[in-house]
């Protein structure tokens, strides 16, 4: 039996992100290993996997002495398995990976899920990332990137092989899991909802921004946030700033949620300011569900939604841009907003449900 590798920063990603591609290739046959650092997910993942194994990683790390034990760890792992072949996600993971490869003399697969929030600005820490990327770019027998722009952008930096970078739609989606159904919106209200990290790179404060303002002149509308605060992250928001939020009497902060579908279906209407993403997962739950959609114009962003036909698109870093998108869709009345959901739902099924992903690592394997 072939055995798989599937390595992520989080347990919980593995099982989120790529549970039906586990199914999958274990339903074709093949063994497979999750392997990623324990958290609350590992129990659930370990149900789906062939065999689990955690390993002590931090994401955030820049310690040299940790990142060297991490590689060795790592290294110990995928000798004692001897995969057919290994599929790297999130940043770290791809370049620790493939230099384990290397040296193991594996077929290594890597998946850019987005550049992360270091991409984003300039620092010592994104020159190191790129230069690795230049060192290990020999090294995957595949690249799949979940946006054009982050696929033009590595190829111009030479950071990946032409011939061996590819698109992928994203993690792949379960349209038949995320089915429309009936809501129980409160005909009196309006609902936003935003779905991610609480991190001001998801455009959170321009969210916040652009409801308050708006929430002036529309009492009747709401706002349901569904979220952690990314601490680690380099755009995180103080959790002093979230606890004063939670006091506003049209604002829900309700913190992780395991099943958004439920909220889902309350809302009248999907928002995601961000300033850049890899391709969304929350746009594209949300799509399927036949929520009308407000997000930026930015990758991983622009090409889920169709303006005006899906969705609203604004400007990136604009509060005022996106508080006009708002008032747009709360002015629309309900046929309008259902037409758009129904087009968005068309968009998931046509391009980005689970089936394409999975068909698209079989081809590599």
């Amino acid at each position: 039996m072939k055995k798989i590798i599937l390595c992520a920063n989080s347990s919980w990603y593995l099982f989120n992100f790529r549970k039906s591609s586990i199914k999958a290739l274990i339903n074709k046959g093949y063994e497979v290993y999750s392997v990623a650092p324990r958290d609350h997910a590992t129990e659930k993942l370990k149900e789906i996997s062939s065999k689990h194994i955690s390993f002590q990683f931090n994401k955030s790390s820049i310690n040299p002495l940790k990142e060297f034990y991490y590689i060795t760890a790592l290294f110990r792992i995928f000798k004692d398995i001897n995969p057919d072949a290994v599929f790297n996600f999130t940043i770290k993971n791809n370049l620790y990976g493939s230099i384990v490869g290397f040296f193991l003399r594996l077929k290594v697969i890597n998946n850019i899920t987005g550049l992360g929030s270091m991409m984003l600005r300039p620092s010592l820490i994104k020159l190191v990332i790129v230069i690795l990327y230049k060192i290990i770019k020999k090294i995957p027998h595949h690249t799949f990137c979940q946006n054009l722009d982050d696929l033009n952008y590595l190829v111009k930096k030479r950071l990946v092989i032409k011939s061996k970078v590819s698109l992928i739609p994203g993690s792949g989606l379960d349209t038949n899991f995320f089915s429309p159904n009936i809501n129980n919106i409160d005909d009196n209200s309006f609902t936003f909802l935003f779905v991610g990290r609480i991190i001001k790179d998801k455009g959170f404060f321009e969210l916040i921004e652009a409801f308050k303002k708006i929430s002036v002149d529309c009492p009747n509308i709401k706002l349901m946030i569904l979220g952690e605060i990314d601490s680690k992250n380099p755009s995180r928001v103080n959790a002093s700033y979230i606890k004063e939020l939670s006091l506003h009497p049209n604002i829900n902060i309700y913190g992780h949620e395991n099943d958004v579908r439920p909220f889902l279906s309350k809302a009248s209407c999907f928002v995601l300011p961000s300033y850049r993403e890899g391709l969304s997962r929350s746009i594209l739950e949300a799509m399927s569900m036949e929520l009308p959609i407000i997000t930026t114009d930015v990758p991983g962003c622009r090409e889920l939604v169709q303006d005006k036909k899906s969705g609203i698109i604004c400007k990136p870093r604009s509060s005022e841009s996106l508080k006009r998108a708002m008032l747009k869709m709360i002015n629309l009345d309900d046929d309008a907003r259902m037409r758009m959901g129904k087009v968005g739902r068309k968009i998931v099924q046509s391009g980005y449900d689970e089936k394409f992903v999975i068909d698209a690592m079989l081809k590599v394997i």
